[in-house]
């Protein structure tokens, strides 16, 4: 009877998290994109109570004090003029943001330097074993299938695996 036990592949996943500030300010960087476009967009006059709650909302989240406010009474000229202010603000919430990004991606290098230079020093084999490429991925089995009956117990899991690779 032959047993197999199945293969998988374990692909890595590359998750980039950023700090809350930099989270803040790609929401309101966001948000002012979406506001930007409403009232290019806007013929006819929008509600100015929410522009000017969506404002609040965006100088809360980039910590950026914006003076733009629009009335009900606002002309079309107004309107643009407070468009080319609030693209001002816009330009600057994308510098602070793209700063805040790469001053933490320099962190993580440096952080991953200093760890290299302490395997360095201190877990040579290690670093030979990164260098090399030698990296052996964990393989957690639950259970193993059989034609007659399924496996689901950890030790009698384990014995299964002993035999298979003893074979």
């Amino acid at each position: 009877m032959d047993r197999n036990i199945p293969k998988t592949k374990v692909i890595p996943k590359t998750f980039y998290a950023f700090s809350r500030k930099a989270t803040k300010l790609h929401s309101a960087l966001r948000r002012i994109n979406a506001l930007i476009r409403k009232l290019q967009l806007a013929e006819d006059a929008m509600n100015s109570q929410y522009i000017n709650q969506e404002v609040e909302e965006i100088s809360r989240l980039s910590q950026i004090e914006i003076g733009t406010r629009i009335t009900s009474s606002s002309t079309a000229e107004e309107i643009k003029d407070k468009i080319k202010e609030l693209m001002a603000h816009q330009k600057a919430i994308y510098r602070a943001r793209k700063l805040e990004n790469n001053m933490a991606h320099k962190q993580r290098i440096e952080k991953n330097i200093q760890k290299r230079f302490s395997n360095f020093s201190s877990n040579t084999k290690k670093m030979i074993d990164s260098i090399l490429g030698r990296y052996k991925a964990p393989v957690t089995l639950n259970n193993i299938i059989h034609e007659n009956y399924n496996t689901m117990e950890p030790k009698e899991v384990k014995q299964e695996i002993k035999e298979h690779f003893r074979k």
